[in-house]
């Protein structure tokens, strides 16, 4: 059986993801009543920290056992390309562990209900967080 731990990978460079769902991210550890203490896959909806330019406006995530969104973020000094995202009902809403070179911002989402944190940041360099909520 094969399967998945993200629904939406992007690896490419300049895709466009709009107004699409993802809805029930499962972690192959625990896919059918598995109990797999030591699986450390991190499964999310949106799997975008190794892309190259890629654009997110309008996008939900609803419910994910692991991360909503993972991504590098954007460069403090250009103007943001993500816009209008969701992440609700998931363990951690948007995760911040690779970066960009320099500063860093996370900005333009709209996250809660999520049951560790909204946002994890584990990088070095500095990171803003701004736009954040639920407005």
């Amino acid at each position: 059986m094969l399967l998945f731990q993200t629904a939406v990978i992007d690896y490419g460079i300049a895709n466009s993801f709009i107004h699409n769902l993802v809805a029930l991210v499962i972690n192959p550890g625990t896919y059918l009543d598995r109990n797999e203490a030591e699986n450390l896959q991190m499964s999310a909806g949106f799997e975008m920290d190794r892309a190259t330019a890629a654009v997110l406006t309008d996008n939900t995530v609803a419910g994910s056992e692991k991360f909503g969104i993972k991504y590098k973020g954007e460069p403090c000094d250009q103007e943001p390309t993500w816009s209008g995202n969701v992440v609700h009902s998931s363990w951690m809403g948007v995760s911040l562990i690779s970066s960009v070179r320099g500063c860093t911002k996370i900005t333009n989402f709209e996250v809660y209900k999520c049951a560790n944190y909204g946002i994890y940041a584990q990088v070095r360099l500095t990171t803003k967080v701004d736009c954040v909520g639920p407005y």
